[in-house]
């Protein structure tokens, strides 16, 4: 580049007799500088051309082999897209068999370690947990020199574990899990607290799900089920085991005692120790705040002398909910503990013109036991009995079974209680009394024959 400046300056601006003499040898070249100009652009041309030819030959096998690459990998990708597009079409038979072909194909090792993650996931979900566990392994020998991927490994490992129930499995898996990590992310919470539920460790389940509440993105409503069924679960463990219950009942948070279930348990639980007042207030705080069926009939639960205060209580409830059956329910039972036979079917009426189901009629019909009104009684469990609505039918039926079967055969009443032996069978359950209580609770007194001939000599 240099001599072609040096030439086209010298012709420009020297004299026109300037030469150039090439010697090579015995040969000689004289040209003028303008000529020696354009022959030395045309051998720079030449040579670049020459050379870039040269290297265009020496390069096309590289050339093919990236370009078969390229389609490869564009088959590869086109084919892990058509194999999620099955499994999102819950077509899992044909996307187990595209993944399969993927993990023998010659894909990059990222790519491999996510085909084997989701055909580990499509055997899972057609139930070849075997199949499911050995692509699993697979992707975590790949992935051991990548914590990364090792992190979302383990963490669809212990998802299937749990889904295979086998959480023991899926509790080492996430300690594991746990030592690789620095943070403890939201969807490993939510896999510990589905593991320590299944575990039954109360007490983590409720940590855990203390942890949880601060996660916007969960709904906390289900969290406070989770922590309310725990919680009372573990206040029953230390009640049945002599414990120190109240410690743990301290423990809950205000917002945790006023859960349901929690509330329940340590309602029976003081009523257990005599403490009638502390569970009276624990019922009326949280029905005061929002009505609850169990923790109403348990309300209804008291002794006698404490069943004016609660009738005004209820009444005062009515005005808040309104025209509720329960309400009324609730009113016609403390009725029935005082009994006040007018007021009880007073509420009792009230509540089945609102609604009819099984649970009034029944109650009506130990009203009318108790009045010695057999015949109406008896008409009254029939149609508990032949009410859609489910019922846990108490074992007092049983005790009128006789004269059920009497009223059915007498010709007068044939038609109007005609029964089948085989519905009565099918719905005649044997339950205790607290059992009986926690679906559609009822005056104790109601249960016992004693109680009855009670209930009558007082009438007489």
């Amino acid at each position: 580049m240099f001599c072609c400046v040096f030439l086209l300056c010298s012709s420009v601006f020297g004299q026109n007799d300037n030469y150039v003499i090439v010697v090579f040898n015995s040969w000689r070249l004289r040209l003028s500088l303008l000529s020696a100009f354009f022959i030395v652009i045309f051998l720079n041309l030449f040579l670049s051309y020459t050379l870039r030819l040269f290297h265009y030959f020496f390069n096309i096998w590289p050339r093919i082999i990236s370009y078969r690459k390229k389609k490869l990998f564009e088959s590869n990708k086109r084919s892990i897209e058509q194999g999620w597009m099955f499994f999102l079409e819950n077509r899992f038979t044909e996307a187990s068999e595209v993944f399969s072909k993927l993990i023998d194909s010659d894909i990059d090792k990222r790519s491999k370690i996510i085909v084997a993650l989701s055909l580990a996931k499509t055997y899972f979900l057609l139930g070849k947990n075997d199949e499911s566990i050995e692509m699993v392994r697979y992707a975590e020998v790949l992935s051991n020199s990548n914590s990364e991927l090792l992190e979302d490994i383990l963490t669809l490992k212990s998802s299937i574990l749990i889904d295979m129930n086998l959480p023991e499995d899926a509790a080492e898996c996430l300690l594991r899990l746990n030592g690789i990590i620095d943070i403890q992310y939201s969807i490993i919470l939510q896999l510990s607290l589905k593991v320590e539920i299944m575990l039954g460790n109360h007490i983590k389940v409720i940590d855990t799900a203390r942890l949880l509440l601060y996660d916007n993105g969960i709904d906390k409503d289900s969290l406070y089920d989770v922590i309310n069924k725990s919680g009372a679960e573990l206040l029953k463990d230390l009640i049945d085991k002599g414990l120190q219950w109240k410690q743990q009942w301290r423990n809950f948070s205000y917002n945790e005692r006023l859960l349901p279930e929690i509330a329940l348990v340590a309602s029976r639980a003081f009523v257990s120790e005599g403490d009638y007042s502390e569970s009276e207030k624990l019922l009326e705080l949280i029905l005061s705040k929002k009505l609850n069926n169990k923790l109403l009939y348990e309300y209804t639960k008291c002794e006698l002398s404490r069943i004016p205060r609660r009738l005004s209580k209820i009444e005062s409830w009515i005005e808040i909910y309104g025209n509720d059956p329960d309400l009324f329910n609730a009113l016609g039972i403390l009725c029935l503990h005082s009994q006040l036979w007018g007021q009880a079917d007073y509420y009792f009426s009230k509540s089945l013109n609102i609604r009819d189901d099984s649970q009034i009629h029944l109650l009506f019909g130990i009203m009318y036991k108790c009045l010695d009104r057999e015949e109406e009684s008896i008409a009254q469990l029939f149609k508990s009995l032949n009410n859609t609505d489910s019922l846990f039918v108490p074992e007092i039926i049983n005790n009128y079974r006789s004269s059920l079967n009497g009223l059915a055969n007498d010709s007068n009443n044939k038609e109007e209680f005609e029964y089948s032996n085989k519905e009565i069978n099918n719905n005649n359950k044997q339950v205790s009394d607290d059992q009986y209580f926690d679906s559609d609770p009822l005056p104790v007194l109601f249960f016992d024959d004693t109680d009855d001939e009670k209930i009558n000599k007082g009438l007489k």
